[in-house]
């Protein structure tokens, strides 16, 4: 069955995991879903979506990815933009009113659509978490925009493993009904998805959908030279931390009571001063590297992202401990960036895809939960003890079963150990059975 697809050489475009994005969990999330896709369909045309019209490189640093295309397709572009779902509409509306065969013809101006019209299927990730409302109308509408282009071109909609909702406002939620409703495949990656969709959207939806773990298990690391990377090169035991910036600076959003910043500043100095180890910090949401004012002014700008957060922690307790607290440096992309949390001998992080980098290379972690989603996705590996619910414990309690945690790392590993490579197989169940299926019974 997969060399008869293989051969037709199929063409699969995917959305929502961009490589042109200072968020390493979407990065890494795209990647995964690329070699996922090379390894179901070896030889397949993938057009990855971009919002950049600036980047011509597709990730093809990483193995086997020279067949990647990006597919520029811009969700609020103008009329006259060529690559813009409104100038598709513009022509599709101009060709219902001229005779064959310019009529016909006139959609064929649009270069984005008649890429994607050539897709066999389309793999929406919507960046893991976007398929929701909570991150305001404007994201939504654009999520929803390319979804519902997908279903109007006719090809088949494939929803990766995500996270589904929350959803506050009630058009949001028919309009996202609608599109489950259209969608070939609905696949969730928390253990009670089925069950929130059935809340949310009813028992059509529901029974649509299948389970699967996040697909960034599947992410392979990309070695990064040793003296390349100052911060793993030491005798001592690594604790890795991910600092969240949009927890560092700000907890409102989250209904989370504690002070994030000083439990951060606590875990490190307890670690340091009770044991031998190195602290070195992972930013998973980057910036450049801060000049000194952007220090002063990221509390008052709603600066969230990690590299800033780590910055200024270094700012801080630096001076104080030398080389047993340091930071990864700046450039790295996801993979290398997975290879580096590799070097942890204990991980705890509030970033999810950090966690998943730890996660998947069976490094005993701490996730820091701040909404439903980690939760949902490390029960369906089976490690859910392993999660601290920020919202739902008060500091000294949240330090405590850190540090619990922490003096638990034998029995940890053990459960990775066993838990990892079943959840890392399912995931790729993803593309080899579910994708597959759909490709196959297409071709038939």
């Amino acid at each position: 069955m997969k060399s008869q697809i293989a051969a037709n050489r199929k063409t699969i475009a995917l959305l929502g995991g961009s490589q042109h994005t200072s968020n390493l969990g979407v990065s890494a999330l795209g990647l995964a879903a690329i070699q996922g896709i090379e390894g179901a369909f070896p030889g397949c045309r993938i057009l990855l979506h971009d919002w950049s019209m600036l980047h011509d490189q597709t990730p093809g640093d990483q193995e086997n990815t020279s067949h990647v295309e990006l597919l520029r397709l811009h969700s609020n572009g103008p009329v006259w933009d060529r690559r813009s779902i409104l100038n598709y509409k513009w022509l599709s509306r101009a060709s219902n009113k001229l005779p064959n065969p310019i009529g016909g013809q006139l959609t064929r101006l649009n270069r984005a659509i008649c890429d994607l019209r050539e897709s066999h299927a389309v793999i929406d990730i919507s960046a893991g978490d976007s398929f929701s409302d909570i991150y305001g109308t404007r994201i939504f509408d654009t999520q929803m925009k390319l979804k519902e282009l997908v279903l109007t071109l006719g090809i088949p909609l494939v929803l990766a493993p995500q996270t589904y909702g929350p959803f506050n406002d009630n058009d949001c939620i028919e309009r996202a009904k609608n599109v489950l409703l259209g969608a070939s495949l609905i696949v969730t990656r928390e253990a009670e998805g089925q069950t929130e969709l059935r809340r949310t959207f009813g028992d059509e939806v529901a029974d649509k959908a299948s389970i699967r773990p996040d697909m960034a298990l599947l992410l392979r690391p990309r070695h990064v030279p040793p003296n390349r990377e100052p911060a793993i090169s030491t005798a001592r035991k690594i604790v890795g931390i991910n600092i969240s910036g949009m927890l560092f600076f700000s907890t409102r959003n989250f209904g989370i009571s504690l002070d994030y910043k000083k439990l951060m500043s606590d875990l490190i100095q307890w670690i340091i001063e009770s044991f031998d180890h190195r602290v070195v910090l992972f930013p998973h949401v980057l910036s450049e590297e801060p000049d000194p004012g952007a220090l002063q002014a990221a509390g008052t700008t709603g600066e969230v992202n990690d590299s800033v957060a780590c910055a200024t922690l270094m700012d801080t307790l630096g001076p104080k401990y030398g080389d047993r607290l340091t930071c990864i440096g700046h450039g790295y992309n996801a993979p290398e960036t997975k290879f580096l949390i590799g070097h942890s001998d204990f991980f705890i992080g509030a970033r999810m895809h950090a966690c998943v980098a730890a996660i998947s290379q069976r490094i005993p972690t701490v996730t820091l939960a701040y909404s439903k989603k980690a939760k949902g996705l490390l029960s369906l590996i089976g490690i859910s003890d392993t999660v601290v619910d920020l919202r739902e414990a008060e500091q000294q309690a949240v330090f405590l079963k850190i540090q619990h945690l922490f003096h638990s790392q034998a029995s940890i590993k053990e459960t990775f150990n066993s838990a990892i490579p079943d959840a890392t197989a399912r995931a790729n169940h993803f593309f080899t059975q579910d994708l597959h299926a759909l490709l196959h019974d297409q071709s038939n």
